[in-house]
């Protein structure tokens, strides 16, 4: 499971060359991977005279939930890291996934994601993991309720359900709130622990989903009610970083912001025909109406003060975020 550029003979100016390793979780039909595998190929491009790459996805060399660890010790080079794994280095980064985000529309998410608030969240992320930001997040899209067993028509049908989170202390405490006993579970350890009933669902981008084909493996029922908005940060280890010059420096984020908006696009056509595939396999999808929406974000925003303080999140985050969705 490995994109690499080997573009001269293993001479000594070729192993003079930093390699760039790039460690992802997901397998090769995802989003993410298909992403990360066009800035490669920009790399390739640009720099395979002064820098080496090797993208390792499939969680070959690291899960995600490890992933961070083995970029602050300098074991890879780059990550692209979903922002439910970000808050423990920059609890701001679990703004996104605060009450007041619950069930936002895609024009609402788009105002906010090359603002002010995630300026602020990208100067957190590098100084808590002395790592560099290399450019612009990319939107994976919105994360949904699914289940196997139990049809879901609402969110108070959650009640009871063990449902796994992706991780993040706002995603457990939001699938509490809603009565759902929340479960933490690694990708790749997922379609075990559907096979074996230790779920009866999860919360997830239909992408996602379908990129393992979970409609096989027994989920049926899906709530489209938006719980929170996902994207990537690009990162890199300040050890490589160290190692190159400032023309390889930004010659690299040029190649990731120039798949950015690209990314974007293959990101959302992603969910689209993700779920029209779960459509065809039988999932049974229920939206609620804007009305409902708006009273469970109610609901839980009653909550978001004890949430902020358990998480870290600050006031100036929110803030900053309630503050993109009104322009």
């Amino acid at each position: 499971m490995a994109l690499a550029a080997t573009t001269a003979a293993a001479t000594g100016s070729a192993l003079a060359r930093p390699m760039l390793l790039v460690s992802t979780e997901n397998g090769p039909d995802h989003v993410q991977t298909r992403i990360v595998r066009r800035f490669v190929e920009r790399v390739i491009e640009c720099c395979a005279d002064r820098v080496e790459i090797d993208h390792r996805f499939g969680g070959e060399l690291y899960r995600d939930r490890d992933v961070l660890a083995a970029l602050i010790q300098g074991k890879v080079g780059m990550a692209v890291a979903g922002t439910w794994q970000l808050g423990q280095v920059a609890p701001d980064v679990g703004a996104f996934m605060m009450p007041a985000l619950y069930g936002r529309s895609a024009e609402e998410t788009a105002l906010i994601q090359d603002g002010p608030a995630v300026e602020a969240m990208n100067s957190q992320i590098e100084d808590g993991l002395g790592a560099v930001v290399l450019g612009r997040w990319i939107g994976l899209g919105f994360a949904q309720v699914f289940s196997t067993r139990k049809r879901i028509d609402d969110v108070d049908d959650l009640v009871g359900l063990r449902v796994r989170s992706p991780g993040g202390v706002a995603n457990a405490w939001r699938l509490a709130a809603l009565g759902a006993e929340p479960i933490t579970i690694a990708w790749a350890d997922l379609p075990r622990a559907l096979a074996e009933n230790r779920i009866d669902g999860l919360i997830s981008s239909f992408a996602t989903l379908d990129s393992i084909s979970l409609w096989r493996r027994g989920v049926r029922f899906a709530l489209e009610d938006r719980q929170y908005f996902s994207h990537y940060v690009p990162l890199v280890s300040d050890y490589f970083w160290r190692r190159i010059d400032e023309a390889t420096r930004r010659d690299l984020r040029d190649a990731w912001n120039g798949v950015v908006e690209e990314g974007r696009v293959m990101a959302a056509r992603a969910q689209e025909e993700a779920r029209n595939r779960a459509v065809a396999a039988g999932v049974r999808i229920v939206t609620p109406t804007p009305e409902r929406t708006a009273a469970v974000r109610a609901r839980l925003l009653a909550g978001q003060e004890a949430v902020m303080l358990r998480s870290g999140v600050s006031r100036q985050a929110i803030e900053r975020v309630t503050e993109g969705l009104r322009e």
